[in-house]
């Protein structure tokens, strides 16, 4: 058909659209309605999050699907505590990452999730083993040497 032919039928047409229209809504939210709440998973989008301390990145690390550590300084006698990240989260460490000094059993690090990746950016370094040495071996023996905290907490699967 022409548009001149069309003229004279302008509101059957439309309403035909209209119609179809309807006929395509009702149809999609038939589908809609067809899958339970149960079968929908929510979205939760996750960010990017860049810490510069072990509280914040402690109050926050649920939220990230990466956690990047910026030069860190961790206080003496508290853990760096990255325990029940989501699945899947990445874990970098960047710029230089310190300890305070505590003569204590730690761990100074600990992680635990799923899948979770820990690596170090170019350049990165965790550093200040140095202040536990003593010279007499990793552990205390008859009260002599320094109490050195265990280093790193692995739990669950870190790929």
């Amino acid at each position: 058909m022409r548009l001149e032919q069309l003229n004279g039928k302008r509101g059957r047409i439309f309403g035909v659209i209209h119609f179809s229209t309807l006929i395509a809504l009702l149809g999609g939210s038939t589908l809609v309605a067809g899958a339970s709440g149960s079968d929908i998973a929510p979205l939760v989008e996750r960010a990017d999050c860049t810490f510069t301390s072990a509280a914040n990145a402690k109050a926050s690390k649920t939220t990230c699907s990466t956690i990047i550590l910026s030069s860190i300084v961790v206080p003496a006698g508290i853990t760096l505590d990255l325990t029940g990240l989501n699945a899947g989260t990445k874990v970098i460490f960047q710029g230089h990452t310190t300890f305070g000094y505590s003569e204590w059993k730690g761990p100074l690090v600990s992680i635990s999730g799923k899948d979770i990746t820990v690596s170090g950016a170019s350049g990165n370094s965790i550093d200040g083993g140095a202040r536990w040495w003593d010279g007499l071996g990793s552990n205390v023996s008859k009260g002599k040497g320094k109490v050195k905290p265990k280093f790193f907490a692995a739990h669950k699967s870190l790929v």
